[in-house]
């Protein structure tokens, strides 16, 4: 199955059931050991209840560890570093960036979907995505709390400890320069890529649900690392090789930490797991 763009920012908005399984592994060395979670970042109300796994991770965890500092991204102080990287330049958009055929679908779309192209047309190739694959999510219900805002906000009522694996100003810039001198193709697949899209979500629920990394691995991240080597670096292998030291310090103290990251950072040959695997850590599906 060809890797759907799209779906790298979206693959895990999915819906709910219940299995055996979880898309939460416990690593460990020794006696020193912490959780890891695979997470979607944005869900539906009837993605409720998570997985098992998840709260038995949480349980056991003295300290929760997401991405980014999601309070800090809801600040209006974000807003104006938002602003500041995920918009091109004065004198450049996306009129004069994309060639008149893709710019004019995506105009298309937009206006399908009640939104004008100037509401966007300054916005970089990255932005744009994102929010193209947000509108589409809320016309299917599933825009609302993600695993990671989830145990955020629990975390803050449990007076549990809260550390990040990079600050918002990171990510942001990650997503905004991605994807520069390929705009063209990024938004051609999009735009095809969101005929299909619930029909895409629903063949992928079951492999987050119950941790099947080898089934994501084929159907996304195989694909995106073929057709989009450079993007597929930028997005993921740089961001999981910066988080890997964090994590192995972690691994060296008593304290007990749930590790919450994307669930495309687990997966593939350069995923999270298989490179502490290498580096001689055990890994344990709950």
């Amino acid at each position: 199955m060809k890797i759907k763009f799209l779906l790298v920012f979206i693959f895990c908005h999915l819906f709910n059931h219940s299995y055996a399984d979880s898309p939460v592994w416990k690593v460990s060395k020794g006696d020193e050991y912490l959780y890891l979670g695979g997470t979607i970042h944005l869900l539906g109300q009837s993605d409720y209840p998570l997985p098992p796994g998840f709260n038995q991770a949480y349980r056991n965890a003295e300290k929760i560890v997401l991405e980014t500092d999601i309070q800090k991204i809801k600040s209006p102080e974000f807003t104006q570093i938002l602003m500041g990287h995920a918009m091109y330049p004065p004198g450049k958009d996306l009129k004069k960036v994309l060639r008149p055929k893709t710019f004019k679908a995506l105009k298309a779309h937009l206006e399908s979907r009640g939104i004008p192209i100037e509401a966007m047309l300054n916005f970089k190739i990255g932005m744009v995505i994102v929010s193209l694959s947000t509108i589409e999510l809320q016309r299917l219900g599933v825009a609302g709390t993600g695993v990671d805002e989830f145990f955020n906000n629990k975390a803050i009522a449990d007076k549990k400890r809260l550390d990040y694996l990079e600050t918002p100003t990171q990510q942001v810039i990650f997503i905004a320069d991605m994807g520069q001198g390929m705009e063209n193709k990024i938004v051609e697949h999009t735009l095809r890529d969101l005929v299909s899209l619930p029909k895409l979500l629903k063949q992928l629920k079951f492999s987050w649900r119950s941790g099947n990394n080898e089934k994501i691995n084929e159907i996304v991240i195989a694909p995106f690392k073929k057709d989009y080597p450079e993007v597929y670096k930028a997005l993921l292998v740089k961001r999981n090789n910066h988080w890997i030291p964090h994590i192995e310090t972690m691994l060296r103290t008593a304290e007990v930490e749930l590790v919450l990251v994307g669930a495309l950072h687990l997966v593939g040959e350069d995923g999270i797991l298989k490179q502490l695997l290498e580096r001689g850590y055990q890994i344990e599906k709950l």
